[in-house]
């Protein structure tokens, strides 16, 4: 057998040795749902599993509180490789985007390097990332803008589904902010006088709707509009979010 594929063998067999304990893991942060920000049982679940077998453990990086780096560092200076582990829940109905299974399946990463190597035999380093808010904080924006992954040459994770796929098209967003500029009057003394920017914020989503069939999944709120029901608009804007356009798909061989 191959270095490699020796030091594979024993990274797997660590997880298997581990397997038990991190389901137990998982199970206890899916009973125990924390939402952006407050995930501070999973955080020290997680920290104090990592640190249990043997990697390097710093908390609150980035200045958030909940959030963490472990490290198991290699034979020397070399790229960093980050996995990921996310564990904030949705409000109301708890670990449905599975983040009980991502945070454990980093962690259990990170921890089965550390039992099965100590030191990674390569140059370089692995980093087990904890990132908080991924359910409408944007937490790792806020750790990514504080540096936390300034010297990250690749990052990954793992994300449950009905299936084992490797990789899949990017469904990162693009934000597309408009503003409609129009004339305010009181709407009902002298509407006339006036010119209605809200108005023309329902004719783009209208229209918008009209196209939905042929775009990708899109929310596009109001976000401000005038200052009272009985003023009409003099500015109106909004937004969308909005799935960037994939790679055209390939068509079979045949007639149109």
């Amino acid at each position: 057998m191959s270095a490699s594929g020796d030091v594979k063998q024993q990274v797997a067999g660590a997880v298997d040795r581990l397997a038990d304990d991190l389901e137990a893991l998982s199970h206890k942060i899916h009973d125990n749902p924390e939402l952006c920000f407050k995930e501070e049982k999973a955080h020290g679940w997680l920290t104090e599993f990592l640190e249990k077998h043997g990697a390097k453990v710093e908390r609150g990086v980035g200045g958030l509180p909940t959030a963490f780096r472990a490290t198991i560092a290699g034979s020397g200076p070399g790229p960093t490789i980050a996995i990921m582990a996310e564990y904030d829940a949705l409000p109301s109905i708890g670990h449905a985007c599975g983040h009980n299974v991502i945070a454990t399946a980093g962690t259990g990463a990170g921890a089965a390097l550390a039992v099965a190597l100590g030191t990674l035999p390569f140059a370089g380093r692995i980093q087990v990332i904890g990132t908080p808010a991924e359910e409408g904080g944007a937490g790792k924006v806020r750790l990514m803008e504080a540096g936390v992954f300034r010297d990250v040459d690749a990052a990954m994770m793992i994300h449950g589904r009905g299936g084992t796929q490797v990789w899949r098209p990017s469904l990162g967003i693009i934000k597309v902010k408009a503003e409609f500029h129009g004339t305010a009057t009181h709407a009902s003394s002298w509407p006339w006088r006036g010119v209605n920017a809200l108005n023309a914020v329902i004719q783009l989503f209208v229209g918008l709707d009209q196209m939905r069939q042929q775009l990708r999944p899109t929310r596009a709120p109001i976000s401000t509009c005038g200052h009272s029901a009985r003023i009409i608009a003099g500015s109106c804007s909004g937004g969308s979010r909005a799935a960037p356009k994939a790679p055209p798909r390939r068509r079979a061989a045949g007639p149109r």
